[in-house]
């Protein structure tokens, strides 16, 4: 149970290292995919789910040098391909470490 400012609020899922009382819960009907971070495999998926098929580009303009395309179409563009390569294995269920700009 996790109290909300105005009213308690039950939750199925808490993230761990939390207090009984108040913190931090992850909204369960908010889900859609859980994925073990070991092995990769899929716990869960939503059957709605829909990744989109993710491309890595070339992309010289201004200050950036990296596209990911979702389906075809600019999703978010890099100052680096590294950091490009790293979002997008992090968006696919890759890898689970995020590394931003």
């Amino acid at each position: 149970m996790a109290f909300c400012s105005i009213q308690v609020l039950t939750v199925s899922i808490r993230k761990p290292g939390y207090p009984e009382v108040g913190g931090t819960a992850i909204l369960d009907h908010c889900i859609v995919r859980i994925v073990n971070a070991e092995t990769g495999a899929d716990l869960y998926q939503h059957h709605n789910y829909h990744r989109g098929v993710f491309s890595l580009h070339e992309f010289y303009e201004g200050d950036y040098e990296a596209e990911i395309r979702v389906d075809g179409k600019t999703h978010a563009r890099f100052k680096t391909m590294i950091n490009a390569y790293h979002w997008m294995a992090f968006m696919v269920g890759k890898s689970f470490l995020k590394i931003c700009e």
